[in-house]
């Protein structure tokens, strides 16, 4: 503020000298007070180096997050052809073949037998059609039809009849709502708003032409470093649940990779004081089991993939990182946590008040997010996390000091892997 103020008594200073003066002292003080305007601008234009924080001190701009929480399926599931006619498809087929193969061999009875095998290839058509209706109708009364044709062309079984007219009930029943996720899905499309266009559309499954809608709308949706909801979790000290904030570390395709916006949990990274691993840790049981299948809905639970995790050895102290891994839910490594975030300063996070209320008093170690990474430290019983704030590293026992480190630094000699004050930012693999 201050400098802004001296450049604007500069700027009417160099005028009033300039016009009271007159001749080249007027086209000097224009020129430069030109100068000064244009220097103004360009810092006026350039971003912040911390970018657009807020109070958790992460440099991606969030803009308005796509809410993918709430899914909810629609409780009709679309029927599969039944067995008696797949069945009939293929002895039609075959019966075909067989005339066509007849007809060749048998000149004087050819026309018969290739009138037959027309007959039976025709059969087929009209099954396959009925079939490929089935599988496509978004209407309880078209498939009501397909269920009187196939008792009409095959004798359909009785259970598999009743089967298909309940389908159908439930179809002409849900028709409403889905139709209207359909409009829905196509208006929010329009106006932009991809992330409730991509919810219902990934609702509606191969209702319509869902599927292709939902193929075109994933390159536009997810951009790096946009905020997502999704899933919950407790975050009042209290414990209220309220929507998980991720932010997009990457696309990769119909992937992204999502991390929490905030630490939202404080736990060790193993219970007791003993070597270990990403592999062996008590965390990783944690988020794999009780969070995943807490935070998430059922449907949502669908949105995050099972993902391969190699889990690379210290940079530093070279400690073995331990074998691969397949999880939903995980750590980021310290050359994750490097390259997804660019900088310290975009690591910087803040606790959540129920992770805050979660950390033991007695290893708390600051007011900033210190958070785990899954790359053990320099020796297997230590491991790696990103630092909040700077500070020493201190051996207890004796007051030596190790080392020091500063906020947003990933630590690579790393705490205790019992340690119960730092905190945990879970990353997930989703399908767009």
């Amino acid at each position: 503020m201050c400098f802004v103020i001296a450049g604007i008594i500069a700027v009417m200073v160099l005028l009033v000298w300039g016009f009271s003066t007159g001749g080249g002292a007027l086209f000097f003080s224009l020129l430069l007070s030109g100068a000064i305007v244009l220097v103004f601008y360009l810092v006026a234009r350039e971003p912040e180096s911390g970018g657009a924080a807020g109070e958790s001190g992460n440099v991606f701009s969030s803009g308005r997050a796509a809410d993918l929480t709430g899914l909810s399926r629609p409780s009709f599931e679309r029927p599969g052809p039944p067995p008696s006619l797949e069945k009939a498809v293929a002895e039609c087929g075959s019966a075909y073949n067989l005339m066509a193969l007849l007809a060749r061999l048998s000149p004087d009875s050819r026309p018969f037998l290739k009138e037959q095998a027309a007959g039976f290839k025709n059969r087929k058509a009209r099954l396959s059609m009925i079939s490929d209706c089935i599988g496509n109708t978004s209407s309880g009364t078209g498939l009501k039809a397909c269920v009187r044709d196939l008792e009409e062309l095959i004798g359909l079984p009785g259970k598999e009849a009743g089967a298909l007219k309940k389908a159908a009930d439930d179809l002409e029943k849900n028709g409403g709502r889905l139709n209207a996720l359909y409009n829905d899905a196509v208006a929010a499309a329009g106006r932009n708003e991809l992330d409730a266009a991509y919810k219902n559309l990934l609702l509606l499954g191969d209702f319509k032409d869902s599927k292709t809608r939902l193929q075109k709308l994933r390159p536009r949706l997810l951009a790096r470093g946009q905020t997502v909801l999704l899933g919950r979790y407790p975050q009042s000290a209290g414990g209220a649940e309220a929507p998980i904030e991720w932010t997009v570390l990457k696309k990769d395709g119909c992937r992204a990779l999502l991390i929490s916006r905030f630490v939202i949990d404080c736990m060790p990274f193993n219970e007791s004081r003993e070597e270990t691993d990403w592999k062996r840790c008590t965390l990783r049981r944690r988020l794999n089991d009780t969070f995943f299948n807490t935070a998430f809905s059922e449907a949502e639970k669908e949105l995050v993939l099972s993902s391969r995790i190699e889990n690379p050895e210290n940079p530093l102290y070279l400690t073995p990182g331990g074998g691969e891994t397949t999880d939903r839910v995980f750590l980021l490594s310290v050359p994750e946590a490097e390259i997804y975030f660019g900088g310290s300063n975009a690591r910087l996070t803040s606790y959540t008040p129920y992770a805050l209320s979660r950390c033991d008093p007695n290893d708390h170690v600051g007011g900033r997010g210190y958070w785990w990474l899954r790359t053990p430290g320099n020796f297997p019983v230590n491991n790696t996390f990103v630092a909040g704030e700077a500070s020493r590293l201190v051996l207890v026992a004796t007051g030596e000091v190790l080392g020091s480190y500063s906020e947003g630094e990933c630590v690579l000699i790393g705490f205790t892997v019992d340690h119960r004050g730092v905190g945990v930012r879970p990353a997930v693999w989703i399908e767009v």
